[in-house]
């Protein structure tokens, strides 16, 4: 009973063992993209999504290293099974295979790795470029918008300082128009009251001359013939 379990133990590890080289072999079936295909921001998750596959196949390589060294050093019965003992090497090669496939991918990403940073490098530098490109023009606009206020302020100034003004040339023709109306006024009254006075002169002139008249018909009677005189 023992021996079977003996038996079984070891063919059980070499089982789970091929399971875990498979899985880690599955993990890293899929050939990296190209670097130079790539842009910075997929080479960057491809970079990250690597460095998961190699912590997932590291792990992976300790529990296929262990139990091989579990296979390796554990007490095997005198006539071990021949699917054992193959399915044993099939695991141990299989390791050796991902162990060379997983150096081959570290080296690929220490070498991929200068370039990219590189690649990062100039995004951020032509990104700064573009954010001081995108100040200089928020700034520019502000300074045009700024001055776009002020020449408007000072067009209203303007504007509001011209139509004071017509408002007060206005004020001051109206203010000379109607004391040029009232001085007019003013000349008419005189002169329709020198009009009056001229004919009230008129007519007194008229009764005087008719009353000296009378006198001089009169005088004719007057002995000394001297001229009458006309009362003062």
């Amino acid at each position: 009973m023992a021996s079977q379990d003996v038996d079984e133990s070891p063919a059980a590890a070499a089982e789970a063992s091929g399971k875990a080289l498979a899985s880690a072999s599955a993990a890293l079936a899929a050939p990296p993209a190209q670097e130079e295909e790539m842009p910075s921001a997929m080479l960057a998750d491809f970079l990250k999504d690597s460095r998961k596959k190699e912590k997932l196949l590291w792990s992976q390589l300790q529990v296929a290293d262990s139990l091989q060294g579990f296979l390796e050093h554990m007490d095997m019965p005198v006539d071990p099974e021949e699917d054992i003992r193959a399915e044993a090497g099939t695991a141990q090669q299989l390791w050796k295979d991902l162990k060379a496939e997983h150096q081959k991918h570290v080296e690929a990403i220490e070498t991929a790795l200068p370039r990219a940073l590189l690649q990062l490098e100039t995004g951020q530098k032509k990104q700064a470029l573009l954010e001081s490109a995108l100040r200089e023009v928020r700034d520019k606009r502000q300074t045009l918008q700024e001055q776009k206020d002020l020449a408007q302020a000072e067009q209203k100034h303007k504007q509001e300082v011209q139509r004071q003004k017509l408002v007060a040339e206005a004020q001051a023709h109206r203010e000379r128009l109607e004391s040029a109306n009232q001085h007019l006024e003013k000349m008419l009254a005189i002169q329709q009251e020198r009009q009056e006075d001229a004919q009230r002169l008129d007519t007194f002139l008229g009764l005087l001359e008719k009353l000296h008249e009378a006198e001089g018909d009169g005088g004719n009677g007057n002995l000394s013939g001297a001229p009458a005189s006309h009362p003062q």
